[in-house]
């Protein structure tokens, strides 16, 4: 798209291309073809400066309730709700789930159209008048931090505003999904938590679930190290391909079958642990959310909001932490074995 799409020249009346030589008068704002311009010597609408009539363009005319007989409400997207299909209600714009009944509510869509000219200069022949319609994926929304959730509302005895402040980062995400969860479906899928479970869990500062997924994932790792190099491949492997023929002869060896099914123990058991916190990680994350507000809560009332942001946000050093113990366990142990 550019700019001047759906105009017409108020000279020729030609409609503008995107490849047209375009200027534009200085004192209106009227676009023509440069060779108009030229022909002409000065802006179409010239007559018209500085009085009611002067060309400028139209702004999109405000949608409302229709007053013709047997009219209807307008359509309540177009007056900025999104409204449910289930139970009828009107949400916010762009919200994600109904906050009624908690259904999933279609994209909204955001359409555009413009409005004829009405009191600017007579359209040349064939032509707009200079009115264009705007193509809306260039108007951008803005994004609402509540997700489509009423801040004025409560999730699970807490207030919305509060869970909010607590979670700082990607709130349009968390907070309707803790609507649900508070409404009774406890499960949402969070990709984060199930592909790097201890360290999304410290990132999030849910210390008690992420200390002992992550002594897990450490314990794990010191009982696969320990079988893998202490009776299946030894501890003088130099290279992978050394270790690998080290492991095929292993696998070939029955007397060595209980230490693979040791490490397929393992394995098993971490991608339950981390199916687990996809599934229900959002849910863990609200209980420590509104346990950790509600003990706040309790406290002097006198700087709440910053102690409360102070408590929840996020945490990039206990994630890299929480990182460097599992490797430095792992390299540990493998230096000593």
């Amino acid at each position: 798209m550019f700019f001047y799409e759906g105009y017409d020249c108020p000279v020729c009346g030609r409609r503008f291309q995107e490849t047209d030589d375009i200027v534009v008068c200085p004192k209106c704002g009227a676009p023509h073809h440069r060779d108009c311009w030229s022909r002409e010597g000065h802006c179409h609408f010239e007559s018209a400066h500085d009085t009611p009539q002067q060309w400028k363009r139209q702004e999109p005319a405000p949608s409302g309730p229709s007053t013709a007989a047997g009219g209807s409400a307008a359509d309540p997207s177009a007056e900025g709700g999104n409204p449910c299909p289930s139970c009828g209600f009107v949400n916010t714009q762009y919200a994600e789930f109904c906050s009624r009944c908690g259904k999933d509510l279609p994209a909204t869509d955001w359409q555009s159209s413009y409005t004829p000219p009405v009191d600017g200069p007579p359209p040349a022949a064939g032509g707009n008048g200079g009115v264009y319609g705007e193509y809306s994926p260039f108007r951008m929304p803005v994004i609402d931090p509540y997700g489509g959730v009423d801040k004025n509302e409560t999730i699970d005895d807490t207030p919305a505003e509060d869970l909010m402040t607590y979670t700082a980062v990607n709130t349009p995400y968390y907070l309707p999904r803790f609507k649900k969860i508070a409404g009774g479906k406890r499960a949402s899928w969070n990709w984060p938590a199930f592909l790097i479970t201890p360290y999304w869990l410290m990132f999030r500062k849910n210390y008690l679930a992420g200390g002992l997924v992550l002594f897990f994932t450490i314990m794990k790792t010191v009982v696969e190290n320990l079988v893998i190099y202490r009776f299946l491949v030894g501890s003088d492997i130099a290279t992978p391909a050394e270790y690998f023929n080290a492991i095929q002869a292993a696998a070939q060896d029955e007397s060595k079958s209980v230490f693979f099914m040791i490490i397929m123990g393992l394995f098993l058991a971490d991608l339950v642990i981390r199916l687990l916190f996809g599934l229900f990680g959002n849910s863990v994350y609200l209980g420590t959310a509104v346990a950790r507000i509600h003990k706040l809560r309790t406290q002097d009332t006198v700087g709440y909001r910053g102690r409360l942001s102070a408590a929840g946000g996020i945490s990039f050093a206990f994630a890299a932490l929480s990182y460097a113990i599992i490797q430095f366990s792992s390299m540990l142990l493998v230096a000593f074995i």
